[in-house]
């Protein structure tokens, strides 16, 4: 497998496990969930039923995701130091929210990789007990990252390129 498509794979299999959680978690995927501009208020009316599904639909979350981290944890990164072409890196915060999604947005149309921090290991990585709503707060950044998931399900042949061969 070349390393653009290990790149895809491994996205493909977070991004299924991301989803998988935010649908267990809610019930539905996130744009039926909430826009940006919504989801604190869909968060605090919904707060009662989210309840309901959460402890188990978070475990799921922590368990998934730990294995993923601990077997795939490095490869992505070591295949996406190898990538050559125009590429932008996010950075100036921890989160990954509406604003960094309106960013990379517009970047896609210029750049052959963007690279975003990961928003969910520290999530997995430490329980973060000073963090208050912190499993709205690992919520809330998977569904941003979701709105990206159209990208990673596009069949591409290889990365955009431009110029000549």
């Amino acid at each position: 497998m070349t390393g653009f498509r290990r790149i895809v794979a491994i996205q493909r299999e977070l991004f299924g496990i991301l989803e998988e959680s935010f649908l267990r978690i809610t019930g539905c995927k996130p744009t039926e969930f909430a826009t940006f501009d919504t989801f604190d208020e869909v968060i605090r009316q919904g707060a009662q039923k989210l309840a309901k599904r959460a402890p188990e639909a978070f475990v799921y979350a922590h368990t998934a995701l730990s294995a993923f981290y601990s077997t795939r944890g490095t490869e992505l990164y070591d295949e996406l130091k190898k990538m050559g072409g125009l590429s932008f890196v996010l950075g100036g915060s921890s989160r990954f929210l509406g604003s960094q999604f309106a960013s990379v947005r517009k970047m896609v149309l210029y750049a052959d990789t963007i690279l975003i921090p990961d928003p969910i290991l520290p999530w997995v990585e430490d329980p973060r007990p000073e963090e208050r709503f912190r499993d709205v707060l690992f919520l809330q950044s998977v569904f941003a990252l979701l709105h990206l998931k159209p990208l990673i399900d596009t069949d591409l042949p290889c990365l955009p390129r431009t110029g000549s061969k």
